[in-house]
């Protein structure tokens, strides 16, 4: 019996046939299981068969997409990382196909992308995706068949299919602009501090454009070190909410300070922030 985590049904993995459109890997001659890796990676499927054991091992991770909109490119396009560790006893790998797969949230479509893996067993990739991928929370999973060829020549034939071995996010750049006035009073006036948060835009014929964070909120502080090194932690003053034209504002007591605006981010946008000097440390304007 199959042992994993968000696996789907028996039938189906009983039902996975030869991979269509996945790489294959064809060992030539008889392959002896692998040694265990160095570094493990987490087990997501055991698949038990008399004499055999397949053990499938996965993990992945997301991407920020960066851009830059005056040029009108992606610096960093959309894309995942996985690594992939297939491990088995009870005979020699004689085949191995499979894919990788892409859901995004819990209902939305999948995607298929060859799994690449040495004699071994073993891959490590990044994958790039379309430039127009939706941002937000993705299920990365594996489906795979292997045959093992047990001592007299028996084959055993094992089948994978997990389809959340891993949850990842695929996110946009965000940018945080800031201004303080006045901005060189230092004696505990009170003081505006405002700015918009904005993320980036891609168009289906790969047109970039910054548009407004709508709504979540962002976290104003000032930092005793200023930006040039990390002795001190942030000091949190309050949470400030983003409108619906992505800016912000409140109001502080002028002090000399190095003001930080810090957005958290959530599963479609990365987190950002940026720095805004009052007093002599700098022209806040």
């Amino acid at each position: 019996m199959s042992l994993h985590s968000r696996s789907r049904t028996d039938s189906l993995r009983r039902g996975l046939a030869v991979l269509a459109a996945a790489a294959t890997l064809l060992v030539g001659g008889l392959v002896t299981a692998p040694a265990t890796h160095a570094v493990e990676v987490p087990v997501v499927d055991t698949d038990r068969l008399p004499g055999t054991v397949l053990t499938t091992r996965m993990t992945a991770g997301g991407s920020v997409t960066y851009g830059n909109v005056s040029t009108n490119k992606l610096t960093r396009p959309p894309s995942f990382t996985y690594r992939a560790d297939v491990d088995w006893t009870g005979g020699a790998l004689r085949s191995l196909t499979g894919r990788v797969t892409l859901q995004h949230g819990d209902n939305g479509p999948t995607f298929y992308f060859p799994l690449e893996v040495d004699a071994q067993g073993d891959g490590q990739h990044r994958v790039r995706l379309h430039h127009a991928t939706k941002p937000g929370r993705y299920r990365v999973g594996i489906e795979l068949t292997a045959e093992i060829e047990r001592s007299g020549g028996r084959m055993s034939s094992h089948r994978v299919n997990v389809n959340e071995a891993k949850t990842v996010t695929i996110r946009r750049q965000t940018i945080v602009t800031s201004k303080i006035s006045p901005a060189r009073a230092i004696d505990g006036r009170p003081s505006r501090l405002s700015g918009r948060v904005e993320v980036l835009a891609i168009a289906a014929d790969r047109d970039l454009s910054m548009k407004p964070v709508t709504g979540g909120n962002v976290t104003i502080a000032y930092d005793p070190d200023g930006p040039y090194a990390d002795r001190a932690r942030d000091v949190v003053v309050r949470k400030v909410p983003i409108s619906a034209d992505g800016t912000f504002s409140t109001v502080v007591p002028a002090q000399e300070r190095w003001w930080k605006i810090i957005y958290g981010g959530n599963t479609r946008y990365a987190g950002n922030y940026s720095y805004r000097p009052q007093g002599d440390l700098g022209c806040g304007c």
